[in-house]
């Protein structure tokens, strides 16, 4: 048996995130970073130029020494503390946060400084070092943000449907009472006339849609691919729409949404909206009333509020917002995609303009990254840019070969006690602004680099160990490819807390 058939013995059990006979299982280009006479750098590894077997059965055949390291990279490193490279410019921050937090205004601004020194915020207050690793996770919202953060979610709602401004009645009368029925007034005329009185005649108020209207909301003006503000364009369509709903409920305006370009997905976006309570209110604004559910809304859900309907969310996490939102940020780019009028798109943008403003509903964006994304399920298997709103803490993980564990550092220096050794607050930085764009790259971080120097107050010779199995991996994505025997009692646990909204 060769060492060649031994290797690929290897990957009939093991799996790797890239070529399993390449340096680091990657492709480099021109073998960057490794030695010209390397065979690291153009011909093909192999698993035994590190993995050397027949050393008894108790082996662990996967630690490496440094030199097996030096004998193909360039740089050859003696130490750590001595000769290894400066980290990289920012390290370790790749990327923005999917969590829009700002540690230096919550420090210096919004804990309250009259509380006892024991009392005041530290790092622990909300990250959870019981499952330190890479990362130090934050606990969820309700744990560590609901007591200040929950109002400004519940009272953000967003107008499903607005009774517009009308310079002219669209709605024919004969029409509305055939379809709605007389109204209260109405039926009051006719019992006291059917009672041998006189009463007055019902008149309509004929400055209602003049004193009451507003412009078309976000998604009606999508849904009818009419302008918001310009009542003459909106005029008619509106007079059908409104008569539909009077007639339909809720059928029409799932149809116009599955019309509208992109993924509307309307059993999401309208869960739980009644169509008894579409064609109540539109009835009551043909015949120029405002219109008020029978019941008080609480706890926040679809609801009248006189000329519109509206929803309001329930809580952190609510299913509709998220949906509303999923479809709002990518609803310009699907319009645009698919060819729409130059007005359908406008409306896109306006709806999601809306969403991410300071009033949008549940204002998720205070919060919630919203971050371009490379879609690989496009037509033909073609990648496509679209926009996902990140809406659960994720640890950024952008350097594969890099490994660190909170959990020996927090054990050795106190939880929360002494996390300013390396992380520290970077005032100047413009946080805020990196989340205003799209591009999760092009970010100022709140806290400032990590340099070597840092690191190496510690691991440093005859103090703490520093050889390089010590912090970086050699493969990329390592993994089996069938179950092993150790993995049947010993299954990694979840972690929770990761898919919060």
């Amino acid at each position: 048996m060769t060492h060649q058939t031994v290797g690929e013995s290897c990957t009939d059990c093991h799996a790797f995130g890239g070529p399993a006979t390449t340096a680091h299982n990657a492709v480099f280009d021109g073998g960057g970073g490794f030695a010209t006479d390397s065979p690291s750098a153009e011909t093909r590894t192999d698993c035994v130029m590190c993995h050397t077997e027949h050393k008894g059965k108790d082996a662990n055949i996967a630690p490496m020494k440094d030199a097996q390291c030096n004998s193909c990279h360039q740089s050859t490193v003696s130490s750590f503390s001595r000769d290894h490279p400066a980290f990289a410019a920012g390290f370790p921050h790749d990327r923005r946060g999917s969590i829009q937090f700002n540690h230096v205004n919550h420090f210096s601004q919004y804990f309250p400084k009259e509380l006892a020194e024991d009392k005041q915020p530290t790092c622990v207050t909300c990250h959870d070092v019981q499952r330190a690793g890479l990362d130090v996770p934050p606990g969820s919202f309700e744990q560590n943000c609901a007591s200040c953060h929950l109002e400004g979610i519940t009272d953000r709602s967003l107008r499903l449907i607005t009774l517009p401004y009308l310079e002219e009645d669209p709605f024919d009368m004969d029409q509305v009472a055939e379809v709605c029925g007389p109204t209260p007034d109405q039926v009051e005329f006719l019992r006291a006339r059917a009672e041998g009185g006189d009463p007055d005649e019902v008149e309509f108020d004929e400055y209602f849609y003049e004193d009451w209207g507003d412009y078309l909301s976000p998604p009606m003006a999508l849904m009818l691919g009419a302008p918001p503000d310009d009542n003459y364009e909106y005029n008619e369509p509106v007079g059908e729409f409104f008569m539909a709903l009077a007639e339909s409920g809720l059928e029409p305006m799932v149809e116009r949404l599955e019309a509208v370009p992109g993924d509307a997905r309307p059993e999401r976006l309208l869960a739980g909206l009644d169509g008894e309570l579409l064609r109540r209110a539109a009835c009551a604004w043909m015949q120029k009333m405002e219109y008020e559910a029978p019941s008080e809304l609480t706890g926040g859900g679809w609801q009248s509020e006189g000329v519109s309907v509206s929803y309001r969310p329930t809580g952190h996490a609510d299913p509709i917002a998220r949906a509303w939102f999923d479809f709002a940020v990518n609803a310009p780019r699907a319009a645009e995609a698919a060819g729409a009028d130059e007005i359908v798109i406008e409306q896109a943008e306006l709806l999601q303009t809306t969403l991410l403003g300071d009033t949008g509903l549940g204002n998720c964006a205070k919060c919630h990254a919203v971050t371009e994304v490379t879609d690989k399920s496009g037509e033909g298997g073609e990648d496509a840019a679209k926009l996902m709103v990140e809406w659960g803490y994720q640890p950024v993980e952008d350097r594969p070969y890099v490994q660190y564990d909170h959990g020996p550092h927090v054990n050795l220096l106190g939880p929360g006690t002494l996390c300013a050794t390396c992380h520290k607050l970077n005032p100047e930085a413009d946080y805020a602004a990196s989340f205003k764009h799209f591009d999760a790259t092009d970010f100022a971080p709140g806290f400032k680099p990590i340099g070597k120097e840092t690191c190496t107050q510690c691991h440093t010779e005859a103090k703490v160990r520093q050889d390089c199995q010590l912090c970086h991996e050699y493969h990329l994505e390592p993994g089996f490819i069938r179950t092993m025997g150790f993995q049947q009692t010993a299954q990694e646990p979840e972690r929770p807390g990761q898919d919060g909204g």
